[in-house]
């Protein structure tokens, strides 16, 4: 008997190929999916039917402040309702927390929903330069925040975020953002960034 498994039947599938979607059925078996297209119903297996409403791979929220509501609101409702099933942080170079500190947290207490984040640069600028922001780093600056945001990709951040339109990262120039951007390509890592000004 397929007593694990779970039948989808008459779903509109979009199974994010990049092919057109189709009508089929989808088996689902332990929580891993094992079959799709013209699957033949197993005897006892449970059988739902989704009467041809869309189904799909989880969808990514390339720019999420949600992350630091994780610990009150693990399912957040609103997320779930759209499909997402992963959140990607610190894509305007903040984050509430270090990086470490946010991971860790987030593995004592998992969510409905996965997360990623990228290096925020904004966190960097504070803890090299503190108070004395309002100006060009020097290199010594640039290079102890390269080597805050080398610890966050050992960490597996996706690279590097910037929100260059908020304090403290507004006074940054282009040298630091360059080679803050290098660092994170030596891992493969991508660059994100608020613009500095989003006015006409």
């Amino acid at each position: 008997p397929a007593r694990d498994t779970l039948l989808i039947i008459d779903a509109h599938i979009d199974d994010g190929s990049g092919q057109a979607a189709y009508m089929g059925h989808l088996r689902v078996q332990n929580g891993v999916i094992v079959a799709i297209g013209n699957v033949v119903p197993q005897n006892g297996e449970r059988i739902w039917d989704a009467k041809g409403l869309a189904l799909a791979p989880g969808f990514i929220d390339p720019h999420s402040h949600y992350n630091d509501l994780f610990i009150t609101k693990p399912a957040p409702a609103s997320v779930l309702a759209q499909g997402i099933t992963t959140v990607i942080s610190g894509v305007d170079g903040y984050t509430a927390k270090p990086i470490r500190e946010m991971f860790a947290e987030f593995e004592r207490s998992p969510a409905a929903v996965n997360m990623a984040a990228f290096g925020p640069h904004n966190n960097y600028r504070s803890t090299v330069m503190g108070d004395d922001f309002r100006r060009v780093a020097t290199a010594k600056e640039i290079a102890e925040m390269r080597a805050l945001l080398k610890v966050d990709l050992d960490e597996g951040v996706l690279g590097l975020g910037t929100g260059v339109e908020y304090e403290p990262a507004l006074y940054s120039n282009i040298q630091e953002l360059i080679a803050l951007a290098k660092e994170a390509s030596q891992v493969g890592g991508r660059y994100t960034s608020h613009i500095r000004s989003e006015d006409v």
